[in-house]
């Protein structure tokens, strides 16, 4: 071997990452707490590597927790084998036996094992290198020497070498070393500055109104004092801030106004503004109102023209976070004149502006915001706060070069006095935080994210030796304790464990985490996003603290769920329970958001085809869709218009994504917005451009809005506000080159206008044409699709034979047996099967007599002989809980299906007979059967057996039960047993028996709505009884989870009964009516109760 190339293969040995470290090392270079203290930072670090938001990150979380680190380095520390150079080996071990005891991906627990391996050496080399180096090279020697004991010249070599490593080593060391030196004096610099408060009483609101001012003038001359002894961070310690908040109250001094001197009184608002910035306060109402008014009444301002600026300044920020746009841009405008007398006055507004838009979420107005923003060198503050715009606007990469460089100037600034210079070091420690997360979304981008976690180790150590400036990681801990005891509070249960006991309570203070916005003011002074690229911020922290947030501030907590990185926190936070607690005003300004954010930003989300992963643009496009979904529930009349004309331009959008949630936005939308809005906007509507929007990423059909425009049938007198012109009329029955989206859109719209009586005879033929134009070779029936069979018989048509025998051949030629042929084991079909579902609906809205009695028979004989197969497969599956149940899903919608073949056509005295004898085998499997009992069964105890299944505490059975008798009274009307079924039907109301109340009002409605004899006074005047129990007692503000749902239904349930008998003269003036009527004009109602009220 050449010397050079050994001379490479020793360096290699001896500058290769470490392998074996004499355990004799360790124990000389730490002491037991510090090799704990190690494990647990690189536990950390791993536990931080959060880049998806998946499951495994909370795998990981538990893997690498503090305990788990703590005994792996107890474990570590106490090993003895006889082999010391295995000390690293046996670490490896044990870390990959926790990981595969985790539960983790086989490649997540080898990034993890990799990862925590790195930091341990890495940590090991930097803190000890000389020591660690040594030993290995001498142990790299003792190698040497027993390979080629009398290879004298490779052993010089070696020596040569070793002598120029350890220069090299001393050399670093000396540099480690003087660094150190020089952060130690940094941080004891920042320890030795205190800051003390006093804590001053004053009588405030409850003092003599002439003893006001001198406590006024007491408390400015106290707070002024303090302020110049601030010693000058950048974001104060959490303590600071605690003790700070608790030593500033106003108590009630700023309702002094009136009788205190406006420069007295301005200057006391001055000194408190400053105190509440300073520890991030979250105003009142109360407090903003006053400071705002005093602001705005202070006449002589120029000889505290710049204070008057900076609380004007604080104003913009408030507003801003609250939503109050018109007092945001009044203040705005009283400040402009004077931003050359405020400090650093008019970069201060190009930046708070840039910031209106930015909680406007207004994409275009932000880039147009951020082209006018010049700020100086030394502008520093406003320098950072910039770099997070553009951060969230996705310039990441130039982000990342402009941080470097403001760090780098940050480093050589020269300080005037101390204040200055720790408010420059806690800034330039600050800005560490952004750009630690801009340069791991930059490397996940690239797809170099763990060749780069090296550096991302060096940047965290950095950020952890100026902790002393700024200490993330002690904010994050107290932050994250204020929200447990918040979230403990909130959610805890005061109930007596006694039964004969209870608790009551009499007063109860406000439960806010104030804590929470202070974290919040300080990410924003940070200007950190939630997320940059795949990397996001505070993992499972993310939830409670905008949860926590919302509670305090609904329009900045509104933003942050904007912005939010996980799509769980949505679905969890913004429940029908939240919304209903929203009030009027504040909802239009919530809906008014969402619809100006994607109102604003549709060119914006045109111009990508997928917006990086971080960025605002792709938060806006993945989050506001969602949020508008649940809003529009709550949506109020004065923002209705607007959300129909934001559907309509997103339906004409021919770039929008495919992604993108259109077609759950659209039924939103639409079941939220009146039924008279949508009649009074039916022209535009109807004038919408036709452009399919695919879902699902492009494989899922289109939706048109058309396909759920009205949610009633019949609008009633809302009829006369539905008027299209005709030219628009004309547009829709040009007949397209081909079936296909168009075709079908045309459909469904000239449909809709026919329903609602808006086509003249002529527009009626060209309307038929139309639709048979295109005509499918195999069933003979137009070219549509996801259309259920028995449109087909309602569609307008050239021949009337046509339709009927399309239909019917399907059901007939395609065999029930058919729907399961290829079935291998157990196919779960969860109750929906298509042959079934679609023969129930045809039933249902078709004409009776529908079927001929031939082909009666043979559709009952169908579910006959199915059944007597599925018999044998419960039998075999006896055993198979999930098999089992599948099956009887079935034959619970077989008895469905012939109960509805027997209500529309006459049976066979043989088809009655074998459908009971399937009756009484499905009772053998407790198949409840009552709904085809009604139809062949002749037995005087039926009307027993019903009332008696509807008390059952059994969902499935109650329900069908009631159904059944549903049925029955539709069919015998007049009959004694009839009324002897909507009595217990009564009680069940009466009495709010669960379950079975939902089914039971329905069924009410659907006896009023298609007029039902039995349905007159004395069971009106019930009903209103009912009605009127009902509306007071199913109260929603306490109840939660599946509760709350089961009583919305059932409110829902009682406004369309309501509704039905308003119509009836005899009914209209009952107290029950009457005071649904009153919820249905109440703005706190949800628009899918108050919209059953039709008109």
């Amino acid at each position: 071997m050449k010397n050079e190339e050994f001379q490479e293969s020793v360096t290699d040995i001896v500058l290769e990452p470490i392998k074996a470290i004499p355990k004799k090392v360790i124990e000389n270079i730490w002491d037991k707490k510090q090799l704990e203290e190690m494990f647990i930072n690189a536990g950390r670090w791993v536990i931080n590597y959060e880049r998806d938001g998946t499951e495994e990150s909370e795998l990981r979380s538990i893997v690498f927790c503090e305990g788990n680190m703590r005994e792996l380095a107890d474990y570590m520390f106490n090993q003895n084998h006889q082999d010391p150079f295995r000390w690293f080996e046996v670490l490896q071990k044990a870390i990959r036996a926790h990981l595969k005891e985790s539960g983790m991906s086989v490649r997540n627990q080898q990034n993890c094992e990799k990862h925590f391996l790195e930091i341990i050496g890495k940590c090991m080399r930097e803190r000890h290198p000389v020591t660690v180096e040594r030993s290995m090279q001498q142990e790299t020697v003792n190698g040497v020497r027993m390979m080629n004991a009398q290879n004298s010249q490779v052993l010089q070599l070696v020596m040569e070498n070793n002598e120029l490593l350890r220069s090299y080593h001393n050399a670093e060391e000396e540099k480690r070393q003087h660094k150190r030196q020089e952060n130690s004096e940094s941080q004891h610099r920042s320890k030795d500055k205190k800051w003390t408060l006093a804590h001053v009483h004053v009588e405030g609101l409850f003092a003599p109104k002439e003893k006001r001012g001198e406590e006024i003038s007491k408390l400015t001359a106290i707070w002024a004092g303090e302020r110049k002894k601030y010693p000058g961070w950048y974001i104060p310690p959490y303590e600071v801030c605690q003790e700070l908040s608790v030593y500033t109250n106003e108590t009630g001094l700023l309702q002094s106004e009136e009788f205190v001197a406006a420069d007295k009184m301005f200057a006391f608002v001055y000194e408190l503004v400053w105190r509440y910035e300073t520890c991030m306060h979250c105003y009142s109402s109360y407090e903003i109102h006053n400071i705002y008014k005093i602001w705005n009444a202070y006449e002589d301002k120029e000889p505290r023209i710049k204070e008057w600026f900076y609380v004007g300044q604080v104003l913009l920020r408030v507003f801003r976070e609250n939503g109050d746009y018109a007092k945001w841009e009044n203040v705005y405008d009283q400040l402009k004149p004077y931003e050359e007398v405020g400090v650093n006055g008019k970069i201060d507004l190009q930046l708070e502006k840039l910031k209106y838009e930015y909680h406007r979420l207004n994409i275009p107005a932000m880039r147009r915001a951020l082209a006018k923003c010049h700020p100086q060198k030394e502008h520093y503050e406003q320098r950072l706060q910039i770099l997070g715009i553009r951060l969230e606007l996705d310039e990441t990469e130039s982000v990342l070069a402009d941080l470097e460089q403001l760090m780098e100037e940050l480093q050589n600034v020269q300080a005037d006095d101390e204040k200055s210079s720790l408010y420059y070091r806690s800034l330039e420690a600050s800005v560490l935080q952004l750009y630690s997360l801009c340069m791991q979304g930059v490397w996940d981008d690239y797809g170099e994210y763990e060749q780069h976690l090296g550096e991302i180790a060096d940047i965290g150590e950095k950020i952890e030796s100026k902790k002393e400036l700024f200490d993330w990681d002690g904010w994050i801990g107290s932050v994250k304790n204020a929200l447990l005891n918040w979230h403990v509070k909130k959610y805890e249960q005061k109930e007596a464990f006694e039964l004969d006991r209870e608790i009551y309570t009499l007063m109860s203070s406000t439960n806010e985490c104030e804590s929470a916005y202070w974290f919040y003011r300080m990410l924003e002074k940070l200007a950190l996003p939630l997320q940059c690229g795949h990397v996001t911020l505070l993992g499972n922290m993310e939830q409670p603290w905008i949860e926590a947030i919302t509670d305090q501030m609904e329009m900045l907590g509104l933003f942050l769920l904007c912005r939010e990185s996980r799509s769980s926190v949505i679905k969890t936070l913004v429940d029908r329970k939240f919304l209903g607690s929203l009030c009027v005003d504040k909802l239009e300004n919530m809906v008014g958001l969402l619809i100006h954010a994607l109102t604003k930003n549709i060119e914006e989300m045109d111009a990508q085809e997928w917006p990086n992963a971080g960025g605002i643009l792709s938060r806006i496009r993945e989050n506001v869709p969602e949020l508008l979904i649940r809003f529009m529930s709550r949506c109020p009349e004065k923002q209705q218009e607007n959300a129909l004309l934001l559907l309509k331009s997103l339906m004409e959008d021919e770039k929008l994504s495919n992604f993108f949630a259109m077609k759950p936005l659209c039924v939103a939308i639409l079941q939220n917005v009146s039924e008279k809005k949508k009649a009074q906007m039916l022209d535009i509507m109807m004038q919408t451009k036709i452009i399919e929007h695919r879902g699902i990423g492009g494989h899922e059909d289109g939706i048109d809005i058309f396909a759920c425009y009205f949610r009633k049938e019949d609008i009633g007198p809302l009829q006369k506000e539905c008027n299209v012109k005709r030219e628009t009329i004309e547009w829709l029955l040009q007949i397209p080159e081909q079936a296909g989206y168009e075709y079908q859109t045309k459909v469904w719209r000239l449909e809709t206008l026919d329903r609602l009586g808006l086509l003249d005879e002529e527009q009626y033929k060209k309307y038929a044409t139309l639709v048979w134009n295109f005509v499918d070779e195999k069933t003979g029936l137009p070219q549509l699709t996801n259309v259920h069979l028995f449109v087909y018989e309602v569609l307008p048509y050239i021949d009337a034979h046509i339709p009927s025998k399309s239909v019917k051949q399907w059901f007939l030629l395609n065999h029930l047996e058919t729907q399961f042929k290829d079935e291998d084991g157990v196919k779960g079909t969860m109750g929906e099967i298509p042959y079934l579902d679609e023969l129930i609906l045809l039933c249902d809205n078709v004409p009776k007599n529908y079927w001929t009695k031939k082909e009666t028979r043979q559709l009952v004989q169908e579910i006959v002989d199915y059944w007597n197969g599925l018999r044998e497969k419960l039998e075999d599956q006896k055993h198979r809980a999930w098999a089992q149940e599948e099956y009887l899903n079935r034959a619970r919608k077989m008895q469905c299906t012939a109960a509805a073949i027997c209500r529309n056509s006459e049976t066979s005295k043989e088809s009655r007979k074998e459908l009971r004898r399937m009756i009484t085998e499905m009772q053998q499997w407790n198949i409840s059967t009552k709904e085809l009992e009604v139809q062949v069964t002749e037995d005087d105890e039926l009307t027993e057996r019903i009332c008696d299944q509807m008390l059952s505490s059994d969902d499935g059975q109650s329900v069908d039960a009631i159904v059944g008798a549903y049925h029955f009274i539709v069919a015998h009307p007049q009959e004694k047993s009839s009324q002897k079924l909507l009595n217990e039907m009564m009680r069940i109301l009466r009495y709010r028996k669960m379950p079975g109340l939902v089914s039971a009002v329905y069924i009410f409605h659907n006896l009023l709505y298609g007029k039902c004899k039995i349905m007159q006074k004395k069971n009106l005047s019930s009903l209103d009884a009912c009605l009127l129990i009902l509306a007071d007692s199913l109260q929603v503000s306490e109840a939660c989870g599946e509760e709350y749902r089961e009583i919305l239904h059932v409110r829902k349930a009682c406004m369309g009964v309501a509704f039905q008998m308003y119509q009836r003269e005899e009914a209209r003036c009952g107290a029950g009516v009457q005071r649904w009527k009153q919820i249905a004009e109440d703005d706190a109602e949800l628009n899918e109760i108050k919209h059953e009220w039709i008109w």
